[in-house]
């Protein structure tokens, strides 16, 4: 048998150019247990040409130009079932492999078995402590910082890394075919090769088989997949194998000697139109579907005008023909802008502005293009003052985001001729007196602005007002996870009047993120609260160990059975209360003996809020969950927390308004006045303008929380829907997106609880910070902004964000164009929940509405 592979190898060696069919044969003649060349250019079926007709499916994978065609921004694999003969104790599996680049952290699969059983289905596993303890996985990614080819790793057993080869900086090289191979033999030595040759070894491997699905392609790093691009394989692969047995090196040399595919992925040329990884020709752009077309447009518009130029002879007339669209009216006199102004049809576009037949979002739309060309448009004038003036006929009001005509009609006039004098005036009543109206103008900052209201120039009231807001100097927001510098916070007190003009905050200019200046974080808690004129911090106290073990014999040894431990980072958290009169107070929360471990960053992380009432309300000192571990042992005990009702929050609230002495612990799970919360971190609270208070921050299996506090019942109420629910129903209805995970489970979640925002997400872990939040206008309009990490359609995977608004206190939201929206709120693309703000227009309509809030002179994050 030997003699007649060795035969077989000294053939494929002669026949390194044959064509695929040829090869395909050769290698069959090894007797593969599984063979899937990938190379039917088609279809979502990876067959298994060695016989044994154990065909994969192709997981939100596509074909191009004949190859598998994996993008870094997909959730996306080759799903192959498991076969009895891969249950085999002796294995060799690989195959070819193009990577167009390294990866900053990742570890993209190869080949190998990472998913686990969790519930119904699978999951994916990660590394580093999370790898399966059965079955193998062979990745690369991490960038080798000498070759710069992608580290070549072998997991084994439940271990990374089992050959040794990543951190003996083994590397394939990248932007070229590579030949990869893991051996594994009877006397458990592991064998990696690269290109034919044995680059690493090592006896005593672990291996247990698996009986789970083999698996081509994916991200490996589950636990961290953020951001959600640049994390799985950007590239392809070929000649995909599974032997039975150990190859010999010889046999090795065979396969690999068989040569690289003929075919190289590439990459998209730099100037080229792609949608959904396919290019698409500007000659073909006319005869595409018209929303390709406008997403055509749209990433046409996004380039400056050097890079359309060499374009513009055949683009240009497109952009005229264009203008006549519905949809692709906008993207294309944005671009048009860029290359060939006088080509914009401005008649056109009036006529259809003053259509009042046609639907507002097509005379928005039209109202934006205008806006694009800027002051070719001036034609366009009369028509937009006669929008405001029947848009207008129930009386001005500040912009609202759905209001999609008023607001183009605003903007429009700001880029074409702001100063003319029939829009002066117009822009004064419609936008400048609105604003002003919700500002208390007898404050003494606001003199000058006073003055020009009166006198009837509502406009250069506005002017005013916004040359006063731009000197305004940064308010820090808090050091480090979560606590605030007092030392930086008392120089800014008392808080200047012009930061609560805000139009847009969470009710404490400390918390809004508006003005936090370099080395402060304003988004992960709000550790400082101002409340008629008081201001409340949190701040952290590093201990020395043997103050620890002070308090510990001294208060709650008798309470445990465990002892410090000396390596902790132990502190207390301080409460400071700055009156008024410059006057200050300090307490430590509990008293000294409640001390925490600070090792993980997070525990250093607090919130505090008051509520309408002066009521002061503190969360923190938890990451994932309120563990007893990171406090000193016997503390719970004091403070009465039991095993059976363990915190889903550590919350206390004050018995009298605004005395930071008077903190009651209140999370117990039996506790009415518990936050009715799943393990939430990150904490923000918000305050509306009616002095209602809200709390937000992660919540359970890495969603969006929101909670309202009600001050007669001192009761919080979770808003939100089921994320179970909501995903099940998506199931039930087979939505395309959703039809490649079939048999696959989150990696945690989906909750159960109500949640504000949720999504469907393969990994682990979900990157929950917000700059914006949640916020309220003056008029108290809640909106909210949040990333959240999911797949959408094909697979991509996103990060959102999501919005909508509320005008009822978070019972009911509805999208930036005014659709109603159920809860929760996602960026899966599911019917009544999807609230992406790249879909439905919405990132366009939100960017519009904010650029008039920042004219009125107001910040938005």
């Amino acid at each position: 048998m030997n003699r007649y592979r060795q035969l077989v190898c000294m053939v494929l060696l002669v026949c390194s150019t044959a064509v695929a069919a040829e090869r395909q044969h050769l290698v069959r003649e090894l007797r593969p247990a599984g063979y899937w060349p990938a190379d039917e250019g088609a279809g979502q079926v990876l067959h298994d040409r060695s016989g044994n007709e154990n065909h994969g499916d192709l997981r939100n994978l596509a074909w191009r130009n004949g190859l598998l065609d994996f993008a870094n921004d997909h959730c996306q694999w080759a799903m192959i079932p498991h076969h009895e003969r891969y249950g085999s104790r002796t294995f060799t599996v690989g195959g070819w492999v193009y990577s167009r680049r390294t990866y900053r952290s990742s570890r993209v699969h190869l080949f190998g078995q990472p998913l686990g059983p969790r519930g119904d289905g699978l999951r994916w596993s990660g590394w580093g402590g999370r790898i399966e303890p059965v079955g193998i996985l062979l990745a690369f990614g991490k960038a080798d910082g000498e070759s710069g080819g992608g580290l070549v790793e072998v997991a084994s057993g439940g271990k990374g890394d089992v050959l040794g080869s990543g951190a003996a900086k083994v590397a394939m090289a990248i932007g070229e075919w590579q030949h990869v191979l893991y051996a594994y033999d009877e006397a458990g030595t592991g064998r990696l090769y690269v290109n034919g040759r044995l680059v690493q070894t090592r006896e005593g491997v672990p291996f247990q088989p698996a009986a789970t699905p083999w698996v081509i392609g994916g991200d490996l790093n589950v636990w961290w997949p953020w951001p959600p691009d640049g994390r799985g394989l950007d590239g392809s692969v070929r000649d995909m194998v599974f032997f039975d047995r150990a190859l010999s090196p010889a046999e090795v040399q065979c396969l690999y000697g068989a040569g690289a595919p003929p075919v190289v992925p590439t990459d998209f040329p730099e100037d080229a139109i792609v949608l959904d990884r396919r290019e698409i020709s500007l000659d073909a752009l006319p005869h595409a579907p018209v929303e390709d077309q406008r997403r055509a447009f749209e990433q046409l518009a996004g380039r400056n005008a050097d890079r359309l130029q060499p374009m513009a002879d055949a683009l240009v007339p497109l952009l005229v023909q264009a203008l006549a669209g519905e949809r692709t009216r906008l993207p294309a006199a944005r671009t048009l802008a860029k290359v060939a102004p006088e080509r914009a049809r401005v008649e056109l576009l009036v006529r259809v502005l003053a259509d009042a037949t046609r639907s507002q979002t097509e005379r928005a739309e039209t109202a934006l293009a205008l806006a694009a060309l800027g002051d070719r448009a001036r034609e366009a004038i009369p028509a937009l003052l006669a929008t405001l003036e029947i848009t207008d006929r129930d009386g001005s009001y500040p912009p609202r985001i759905e209001d999609l005509l008023r607001n183009a009609a605003l903007r429009a006039l700001l880029d074409i001729a702001p100063d003319d004098d029939p829009v002066r005036p117009v822009l004064g009543a419609a936008l400048a007196r609105p604003f002003l109206d919700l500002l208390d103008l007898d404050k003494p900052h606001l003199a000058e602005v006073k003055e020009l209201v009166a006198a009837g120039r509502p406009l250069d009231a506005l002017d005013a007002y916004r040359s006063h807001r731009q000197p305004i100097p940064k308010l820090p927001g808090h050091r480090y996870w979560g606590y605030a510098c007092a030392e930086t916070v008392r120089e800014h007190l008392p808080v200047r009047a012009e930061y609560f003009d805000n139009y847009l905050s969470k009710g404490n200019p400390f918390s809004d993120g508006l003005y936090a200046g370099a080395g402060f974080r304003p988004a992960d808690y709000t550790p400082i609260e101002l409340f008629e004129g008081d201001a409340y911090l949190t701040t952290v106290e590093r201990l020395s160990f043997a103050e620890v073990e002070r308090e510990f014999e001294g208060t709650l040894k008798d309470l445990t059975d465990r002892t410090p431990d000396p390596e902790g980072k132990w502190s207390r958290v301080n409460l400071l209360h700055i009156r008024p009169d410059g006057s200050e107070q300090m307490v430590t929360l509990e008293g000294d003996w409640f001390i925490f471990d600070g090792r993980d960053a997070k525990i250093d992380g607090w919130a505090i809020g008051a509520d309408r009432d002066g009521y002061l309300h503190l969360v923190g000192g938890m990451h994932n969950a309120a563990r007893v571990s990171d406090w000193v042992p016997g503390s719970w005990e004091k403070l009465g927390i039991t095993a059976e009702a363990r915190p889903s929050a550590l919350y206390w609230v004050s018995r009298n308004p605004g005395d930071i002495t008077s903190f009651e612990f209140a999370g117990q799970r039996d506790d009415p006045r518990a936050i009715p919360c799943g393990n939430m971190n990150y904490m923000n609270f918000a305050r509306s303008p009616d002095g209602t208070l809200f709390l937000y921050g992660r919540d359970h299996t890495w969603t969006w929380g929101l909670y309202r506090y009600d001050t007669a019942a001192r009761r919080w109420t979770g808003l939100g829907g089921s994320t179970s629910v909501m995903i099940q129903q998506a199931r039930e209805s087979d939505l395309p997106w959703i039809r490649p995970l079939e048999g696959m489970n989150p990696h945690y979640g989906p909750a159960t609880i109500p949640v504000l925002v949720g999504a469907w997400q393969p990994g682990a872990y979900n990157f929950n910070r917000s700059s914006w939040g949640i916020r309220f206008d003056r008029t108290g309009r809640m909106h909210v902004q949040m990333g959240i990490w999911g797949p959408t359609e094909g697979g991509r995977l996103t990060g959102g964000p999501v919005y909508a608004y509320s005008d009822d206190q978070g019972d009911s939201f509805h999208r930036a164009d005014g659709t109603p929206l159920r809860l929760p709120l996602t960026v899966n693309p599911i019917p009544g929940h999807h609230a992406d703000m790249d879909y439905h227009s919405t990132r366009q309509w939100f960017n519009l509405w904010t650029s008039l809030v920042r004219h009125a002179g107001h910040p938005t994050p």
